[in-house]
């Protein structure tokens, strides 16, 4: 389950950034779109759940997230933003593992 947790947050951390979050403003990030009305805002709302709170971020992720997104063209900023990424890591079957 680990696994899939690290996926989650990695997912999560990539999408708030492609979003315009700073990674080290990922968590006002996640409060900000879990507010909205929207469906994103209610998969935001289970990866908040799945994780049992805010995420910790650590600094290594944050520069990792810093040339992420120094790297990205619009286009794949784009579609990431549609989120299934997060799907896919929502979706892992070893969330189900015991």
């Amino acid at each position: 389950m680990a696994g899939a947790r690290e996926r989650l947050v990695r997912e999560l951390g990539r999408f708030l950034v492609c979003l315009g979050y700073a990674p080290s403003n990922l968590n006002a990030g996640l409060y900000q779109e879990m507010r909205n009305q929207s469906p994103t805002a209610q998969r935001l709302q289970l990866v908040h759940e799945r994780l049992g709170g805010y995420p910790v971020w650590s600094e290594q992720f944050q520069r990792e997230l810093e040339g992420f997104s120094a790297n990205l063209t619009e286009a794949r900023r784009t579609g990431r933003r549609a989120s299934s990424e997060i799907d896919a890591a929502l979706q892992d079957p070893r969330w189900a593992a015991p």
